[in-house]
């Protein structure tokens, strides 16, 4: 990044699935960020515009959904730090979750395999309690296995790779050092 805030930080899971899949995570407020389901394991540009499903966490707490770096609409649910969030798969499915509540469905038919993908806009931005979900009832993959379920604060991109398993690190050291807020994002 050069050290001005835009969507150019983020990371793409290795870890993949053709089945039932999604990711779980904790969004800070004051902060945007998105993140949701893509259908390849690369991040095409570390913009939201390769993200197929994703769920827009914006700084004043309020929730939304973006397809392929359009926005699609806004959800009525706001969120706080501890709210657990979710973007899953089922069959070619995709649904927004927070909590127990679900939000919404993607538009688009996901098929083949999805990685857990996401943006961020401002310098310093983070995830919290980033978990990949299995095939089989939404269950965290347990320890020991190439792909654990971390939890924790993402900081200047440095545990981004640890959260989303195996991304290579160079992207998610994009992460810029500034944190002012800037408007309009």
């Amino acid at each position: 990044s050069g050290g001005t805030n835009a969507w150019d930080a983020g990371a793409v899971s290795k870890q993949a699935s053709s089945g039932n899949a999604g990711v779980e995570f904790s969004c800070t407020r004051g902060q945007y960020h998105m993140i949701g389901l893509s259908h390849h394991g690369q991040d095409a540009s570390q913009s939201y515009n390769d993200i197929d499903c994703a769920l827009y966490c914006r700084s004043n707490g309020s929730l939304a959904a973006y397809e392929n770096g359009k926005y699609t609409h806004a959800f009525a649910a706001s969120y706080s730090n501890a709210d657990r969030l979710q973007v899953r798969r089922e069959g070619t499915a995709v649904t927004y979750w927070k909590g127990d509540t679900k939000l919404g469905t993607c538009s688009k038919a996901m098929v083949g395999l999805v990685h857990a993908d996401s943006s961020m806009y401002y310098q310093k931005n983070s995830f919290e309690k980033v978990k990949w979900l299995s095939a089989d009832a939404y269950v965290p993959t347990p320890a020991p296995t190439p792909s654990p379920t971390y939890s924790g604060t993402c900081s200047n991109g440095s545990l981004i790779a640890a959260h989303l398993p195996q991304r290579a690190t160079t992207a998610a050291r994009a992460t810029r050092a500034i944190t002012s807020p800037t408007s309009g994002a």
